[in-house]
């Protein structure tokens, strides 16, 4: 994996010590369109004496060039960076899933509940109704003859859906009925990244990341993620 892939998180970690609701987020949040695409806002305390503005936008820009030339394509953006009263606000646009997952080495999946089945995720996983204790599993929904959208996260944060929110699994709440909060809690653990060369094992073939390794090299960092997979499904 290339050097670029590790340069964003470590410098958001590094800095910040981890229409749509983007533009008025209030904490971390990724939105996902009808297309697949992906908007992020990225939203921390900024209130330290040595941080330096200018220095990190230019480093994520560089990050962004470097990974777009690689891609032979505009994958990513940055739509907007602003700092205010001790806050930073980064707003990103992703062509699709994988892009903010190799950019950001976070997993995330987007799509149909039948592809995530085919991508490897959990088709066992319990999932509750949103708004009472009826129980089902992706299994089940792809069996249905209706058609299932679904998001898959591994960070604590919130995620804006195109279509309402349908069915959850653990630790995810539906404030609104397609805003949906990822709570940490006893789930969370500091996952190892790093700013050089990628020493994390991988197994499998699938997208699923189920053994996300260790990185190995002295400029490791750690970033809060949580020990299993949230399910988010909807219409």
């Amino acid at each position: 994996m290339k050097k670029w892939r590790w340069i964003l998180l470590p410098l958001i970690l590094c800095f910040f010590t981890g229409c749509s609701k983007v533009s008025s987020a209030d904490a971390n949040l990724i939105s996902v369109d009808k297309d697949g695409a992906i908007t992020s806002a990225i939203i921390e305390p900024f209130d330290k004496d040595y941080y330096d503005k200018e220095e990190l936008k230019q480093n994520i820009e560089d990050a962004i060039d470097a990974y777009n030339t690689q891609a032979g394509d505009e994958a990513i953006e940055m739509k907007s960076f602003k700092i205010r009263k001790d806050t930073a606000y980064v707003i990103m646009k992703y062509t699709a899933y994988k892009d903010y997952t190799e950019f950001n080495q976070a997993p995330i999946f987007v799509g149909t509940v039948q592809e995530a089945i085919a991508a490897g995720y959990d088709t066992t996983e319990n999932l509750s109704k949103t708004g009472d204790n009826l129980l089902t599993t992706m299994q089940e929904l792809a069996a249905s003859e209706d058609t299932y959208h679904v998001v898959v996260v591994k960070e604590p944060l919130q995620v804006e859906t195109p279509g309402n929110i349908l069915y959850t699994s653990e630790f995810v709440s539906v404030p609104e009925k397609k805003l949906a909060e990822v709570q940490a809690g006893s789930h969370a653990i500091s996952a190892v990244v790093e700013s050089g060369e990628d020493e994390t094992a991988e197994t499998g073939s699938d997208e699923t990341g189920q053994s996300s390794g260790e990185a190995e090299d002295a400029g490791e960092k750690t970033a809060v993620m949580l020990d299993k997979y949230a399910y988010i499904i909807y219409k």
